[in-house]
């Protein structure tokens, strides 16, 4: 039987935690932020000697694969939560659901900051000397879109929930998807907001354009938001008509090699995604080819209509959790 203090460390963990898209692992004390290729983790670990609970967080690389996934999991980046030390549990409920909710907070804070941590390599690995420039991040964030929201629905087959979610009704399952996608892009878009000026106080840029600094930002932020859109909705529909979220990813990788090659020049300019028209202007102006965002956000939006169809198809008799519960195979 459950103890009453694991009890209350599950409930504060899933009161806070869940909301943020963070899944349990199995009836552990650990909780999983799934990025693709690396994992965010936070630990409620167990004393050896006492009935309460340590708070660690931290990345953990997905260098090897494993059909546990405890086996596979270190703290890479990160560990203890200092700044919350240890909670006793001592039999009062109350105190200690308070306790475990300030745990969670305290490591959802942390979570936010491992989260950005890839927009803060982008900014140290990339100088720029005038504002125009900063736009040249466009197909790194993008691919950094594609790796977040690749999961958005297989992650029912990795949290072992697929044959219940399956039995929802079609309007619930689209519902919560799309809820899914627009948190995925607001939280990416609002990275990219705040990012833009980790440039500008990191390297102190010029404008030599003579457009003002709110235009340049503006239409930084739109570009970005259209590449990410297509490469978030395009790694979701891969992964979920492969799925395989492995091979998703890949496929989405493949792609944006390509698309940040110099070999795209052979397409024609609607079909290059971060293309800029000012590349040859001697202006000091580089601005997005509008013409081509606005053409992949349009078949983004189509391919949201082909994963209306794939979110209610049955899911592979032979995946994780759909035999496990009772459900007959095709």
């Amino acid at each position: 039987m459950l103890e009453q203090h694991n009890k209350i460390i599950n409930a504060a963990a899933k009161k806070i935690l869940a909301p943020e898209g963070l899944f349990r692992v199995g009836s552990s004390r650990t909780w999983i932020d799934d990025n693709g290729y690396f994992v965010i983790q936070v630990e409620f670990q167990p004393s050896s000697y006492d009935r309460g609970s340590y708070l660690n967080v931290g990345i953990s690389f997905l260098w090897e694969t494993s059909e546990r996934l405890n086996e596979t999991l270190a703290f890479n980046i990160g560990y203890r939560v200092n700044k919350v030390g240890y909670a006793s549990y001592r039999g009062n409920d109350a105190a200690y659901e308070k306790k475990m909710e300030d745990f969670a907070e305290a490591a959802m804070e942390k979570v936010r900051e491992y989260s950005m941590l890839f927009m803060v390599i982008i900014i140290l690995v990339r100088p720029i000397s005038s504002y125009s420039e900063i736009s040249v991040f466009e197909s790194s964030v993008a691919l950094l879109a594609g790796v977040f929201m690749a999961d958005n629905y297989y992650m029912e087959y990795m949290n072992d929930r697929i044959s219940t979610y399956y039995l929802f009704p079609f309007k619930k399952k689209c519902t919560s998807l799309l809820k899914r996608i627009v948190i995925s892009q607001v939280y990416l878009i609002a990275l990219i907001a705040v990012f833009y000026w980790g440039f500008v106080l990191m390297y102190h840029p010029t404008n030599y354009s003579g457009v003002s600094i709110a235009v340049l930002y503006i239409q930084c932020v739109c570009a970005c938001a259209a590449s990410m859109f297509f490469m978030g909705i395009l790694c979701f529909t891969a992964t979920n008509l492969l799925r395989n979220i492995g091979i998703g990813i890949g496929c989405v990788f493949l792609l944006w090699l390509f698309l940040t090659s110099s070999i795209t020049r052979i397409l024609p300019q609607l079909l290059q995604l971060f293309k800029l028209s000012g590349e040859v202007v001697q202006d000091g102006f580089l601005t997005p080819y509008w013409p081509s965002r606005i053409l992949y956000a349009v078949v983004a939006i189509g391919l949201l209509f082909l994963n209306l169809y794939l979110v209610n198809k049955q899911p592979d008799y032979n995946k994780k959790g759909w035999c496990k519960h009772g459900n007959k195979g095709k």
